[in-house]
């Protein structure tokens, strides 16, 4: 069988122009949390520090016949908590956006990972702004991540 010099080009290129970050998973550990938490006592919002212990799997899988970026939480590994913006392509070849970030969206949260500095910001915004007493904290992560 013989391939044809114009197939060979087409795959070398698609090779050179895959991004050297292009992994297909990624673990992301949260380094510090803070946010809001509702004194019921004193009846006012009031900063807090949270334990920072929380670890996310970011990974690249097909979603409803679509390929995209979900983001789960090990606490919750069911469901992902976001999803990034969906990408044409392959499973071999995942596309980030121009900026080499993705942005993950969630019900009432966001997850951006910059996939050159391996760095996330996870924020869940529910709480404060919904009732005037909550049970939901609004939270902002910072973490880094690695390439699995």
């Amino acid at each position: 069988m013989r391939i044809a010099p114009s197939f060979l080009v087409l795959i070398i290129t698609g090779l050179i122009s895959v991004p050297t970050h292009a992994a297909k998973s990624y673990l992301c550990v949260v380094d510090q949390s803070t946010g809001f938490k509702f004194d019921a006592r004193q009846k006012e919002w009031r900063e807090v520090s949270f334990k920072a212990d929380a670890k996310y799997l970011v990974i690249y899988e097909q979603i409803h016949k679509q390929w995209a970026w979900s983001v789960y939480s090990f606490a919750q590994r069911d469901v992902p908590i976001a999803v990034c913006h969906f990408h044409q392509g392959s499973p071999k070849f995942p596309i980030p956006t121009k900026d080499d970030h993705l942005k993950c969206d969630g019900f009432q949260e966001i997850f951006f990972l910059n996939l050159n500095l391996l760095k996330f910001l996870h924020t869940q915004y529910a709480g404060y702004w919904i009732d005037n007493v909550s049970t939901s904290t609004p939270l902002i992560q910072i973490g880094k991540c690695v390439k699995l």
